[in-house]
């Protein structure tokens, strides 16, 4: 497969704040760039501004910057105008992008020139549109990376680890398709609206229901979504206390084993519980079960029914049609008055919507006799609770022995573990109220507070509407692509996630040699198997990972930009981080500080196809970039002479 290959071989500024006029290029040769290039900047000399813009050049979003996002890039006030310009290869053509700030409108704007046979300059952000459907905001700022995004790549609160595969994969397109698919059938729905004989006010009711109902399921998803992030980071933390408490009780194993042993025996009641009272539930649905009163009574209705052969075969429908034709089925001629006698003895027959009930009772009684099952069932149903109380109470016992049992440090965990557990149990409480399909739970919500009965609810009201407005085949062949289109989102996204955890614990194997850091599961974010959480310097090792092994298998190749990627890491870990991450990325632009070059930088002192450049202010109002090694290593002594940093 080919992939789409973006390089940057460099940019400039001009009256842009921290660095006024100043060009920097990445070139080892003509359009070839270095595979790395670390930029020394010292605070205060543009790099976060350098990241806003960069960005920009990809995604173009500066348009839409407001008056005084645009005068933050100003130097000061005589200057009424900057440029930022990128010069980027695209597939293998060199482009020149640039953002035009007017300091005075507050106004941005984009200008595109292309070198070649079909160049020129071109007004706007004018880039191949393959390449401008790719380059959207979130999916920019995976490559234009800054600590931020490290930090949300591990947090439950923003799924920015499953988000990272949708987009850089772009299997959110196919969340794309399903909505297009939607719009087609609500655009046929409202086109057939008109020819419909349902009054506009009937529709607009059901429409609103439809709406409401919508609106209550996303608030539903949403809690969901919020309650099984806090699930999993609850059992997480328990685990971890759990395996501190095992390795704790490896002293008492006979107690330990009798409490697993209990565990065990409760769950296994669990199961058969749930699995006896489904059971129960269908047969009491049966009333000849109930009692053999009952099932006397319906084998004689369903006697008396088969003995007086109802429900008739003629319906009213029949004669009422028959009293319109000229001739009776018999050939005499049908006048007047043997078309009123006919209508007038109609009514003695049922209608055909009361022939089918009729036809539905004497189908559901016959044959329906007494059987002791459900009693048995019952009687299974009601041992099983009295086990699960016993099974309960005996386990709380042990549970006591091993509280009185446990020292002080023991006694913290066992409080933390108990509080966590409750903490855990309220919600998964409420998250099975809100997820439940078992009929016994769903007498126990309202339809507004759990998700399946919304959903049944919705659907009721989207059939009455393509009933409606005559769409019910595009509707249901549309339900039935966007399944598979689903089906397909799923598989993508699961087999992405197992070889992306794979490949990223692989890496972080190498960078993080002090103690085993696992990705246990990829949900929503990065889950780590027995850890609640990280040290600073762990996290930028694990998005680097990560972010690594998502690019690797992608279909784009470009470059990583990422601002002070060994600030909060010791030096153990900076150089193993400095010994990878050329590995990772197929251009590399690292911006870094002086302070932040030990343990970092050696390693790259060592390897070809490297670039140094310090950037620092210098008298003159403009920046200066100097090329070079040696400039690069001694800056720190050089700068902490001049006071510049």
């Amino acid at each position: 497969m080919k992939k789409m290959q973006v390089k940057i071989l460099g940019w400039s500024y001009k009256g842009i704040r921290g660095v006024n006029n100043l060009d920097v290029s990445l070139e080892t040769s003509q359009n070839s760039p270095y595979q790395t290039s670390l930029i020394m900047m010292p605070n205060g000399t543009g790099k976060t501004t350098t990241i806003t813009l960069m960005r920009a050049i990809f995604d173009g979003t500066a348009t839409g910057w407001k008056m005084k996002e645009i005068k933050e890039f100003r130097p000061n006030s005589s200057v009424s105008e900057g440029l930022f310009t990128a010069r980027i290869l695209l597939d293998h053509s060199p482009y020149h992008i640039t953002i035009k700030l007017d300091y005075v409108r507050g106004a941005a704007s984009y200008m595109t020139s292309r070198t070649g046979t079909q160049g020129g300059l071109n007004i706007g952000h004018d880039l191949p549109t393959y390449i401008k459907d790719v380059f959207s905001p979130e999916f920019v700022k995976r490559f234009v990376f800054d600590g931020e995004l490290a930090n949300s790549i591990l947090s439950s609160e923003k799924g920015e680890a499953e988000e990272a595969i949708r987009f850089l994969y772009h299997i959110n397109r196919l969340s794309d398709v399903k909505n297009s698919i939607d719009r087609i059938v609500t655009e046929e729905q409202r086109k057939n609206e008109k020819s419909k004989t349902r009054t506009e006010q009937g529709l607009n009711y059901i429409r609103n229901q439809i709406s409401a109902k919508k609106a209550q399921r996303s608030i539903l998803l949403k809690r969901i979504g919020l309650l099984d992030d806090e699930k999993s980071d609850l059992s997480i933390k328990i685990k971890g206390i759990g395996s501190l408490l095992s390795s704790a009780r490896k002293k008492d194993t006979g107690l330990e084993k009798m409490i697993k042993e209990q565990e065990k025996k409760q769950i296994e009641n669990t199961l058969k519980l749930k699995e006896a009272t489904s059971k129960f539930l269908d047969e009491f649905r049966n009333p000849n079960l109930i009692n053999p009163q009952i099932a006397e009574r319906l084998a004689s209705l369903s006697g008396k029914m088969q003995h007086l052969k109802l429900p008739s075969t003629m319906s009213r429908q029949f004669f009422e049609e028959l009293a319109d034709k000229d001739a009776c089925v018999c050939g005499r001629s049908i006048g007047n008055h043997e078309k009123q006698y006919i209508i007038d003895n109609a009514k003695e027959y049922l209608a055909e919507d009361q022939i089918g009930v009729i036809n539905s009772i004497k189908s559901s009684v016959k044959n329906r006799f007494y059987s002791e099952t459900a009693t048995a069932i019952k009687d299974g149903v009601q041992e099983l609770l009295h086990l699960k109380y016993r099974l309960a109470g005996d386990l709380e016992r042990l549970l006591q022995q091993r509280r009185e049992d446990a020292d002080e440090d023991e006694q913290k965990l066992l409080d933390e573990q108990s509080q966590l557990q409750q903490q855990y149990n309220m919600v998964n409480n409420e998250l099975e109220l809100l997820t439940t399909k078992e009929r016994v739970k769903l007498l126990m919500v309202s339809e507004d507070n759990n998700l399946y009965l919304v959903e049944e609810s919705l659907t009721e009201l989207e059939n009455k509407y393509k009933e409606a407005t005559k769409t019910v085949q595009l509707a249901q062949n549309a339900e039935k692509i966007k399944s598979y289109i689903g089906y397909i989102e799923a598989e993508a996204l699961k087999n992405l996630k197992e070889m992306i955890k794979t490949e990223t614990n692989s890496k972080l194997s190498k960078i993080i040699k002090s103690e085993p850091i696992i990705v246990e599961q990829i949900d929503r974010h990065l889950i780590l198997q027995g850890k609640t959480g990280t040290s600073v310097g762990q996290s930028l090792a694990i998005a680097y990972s990560y972010l690594g092994s998502l690019f690797h298998s992608s279909s784009h190749e470009l470059p990583f930009f990422v601002d002070s990627p060994a600030g909060a890491l010791d030096l153990g870990v900076r150089r193993e981080v400095s010994k990878i991450l050329p590995d990772l990325f197929e251009q590399l632009i690292i911006f870094i500080t002086s302070g932040e070059r030990e343990g970092f930088a050696e390693h790259f002192y060592k390897i070809n196809d490297v670039q140094f450049l310090t950037i620092h202010k210098t008298a003159a109002p403009n920046a200066k970039c100097e090329a070079g090694i040696e400039y690069f290593k001694t800056f720190q002594e050089l700068t902490s002479i001049g006071g510049e940093e």
